[in-house]
């Protein structure tokens, strides 16, 4: 039977702590970015920059944790295999919608010039281009799954713990 080591539960809370320092801060920050205090309705700010904000913090979070996995790889051992196609399926949709965002719009981080091609909230949740965060996410995830599968395959596993299982 396979215990639970630390070498799964460290990384594992600390991904996760990642991830919610990663959304406090997509919810305590928004306030500073200029669509906050926007209108809801037409053109839909408030929506369009809370999406892209939220991208911008689910970019720093994915990239806090690759460095945190990658720098304490040969500590915690492979247990970077499972927790970053995790990490990348978990964020990924966000980020692609804020590509969508900051493709679709015309100076975003300019209140007085920004424009945007949709004219209300319905049209931008109807944007047929958010339909593909999911899958983008998923298919990323597993790509990157399959591409540390094939490495870890290929490595020599690292030491055992003496660790008490938990």
């Amino acid at each position: 039977m396979n215990t639970i080591n630390r070498q799964t539960v460290i990384p594992t809370v600390v991904v996760l702590t990642l991830f919610v320092i990663g959304r406090l801060a997509d919810v305590f920050l928004y306030d500073q970015f200029w669509t906050a205090s926007a209108s809801m309705h037409s053109p839909p700010w408030y929506f369009v920059g809370r999406d892209f904000f939220s991208s911008i913090t689910a970019t720093l979070t994915l990239l806090a944790t690759i460095g945190f996995l990658g720098a304490t790889r040969k500590l915690y051992g492979p247990s970077y295999q499972w927790l970053l196609p995790v990490a990348i399926a978990l964020v990924v949709p966000r980020i692609y919608y804020g590509l969508v965002i900051l493709f679709r719009t015309r100076n975003l981080f300019d209140p007085k010039t920004a424009s945007c091609p949709w004219k209300s909230y319905s049209e931008y949740a109807a944007e047929s281009y958010f339909r593909w965060g999911l899958p983008v996410g998923l298919g990323v995830a597993v790509l990157f799954f399959a591409i540390f599968r094939s490495f870890g395959a290929s490595t020599t596993p690292p030491p055992q713990s003496h660790s008490r299982p938990i």
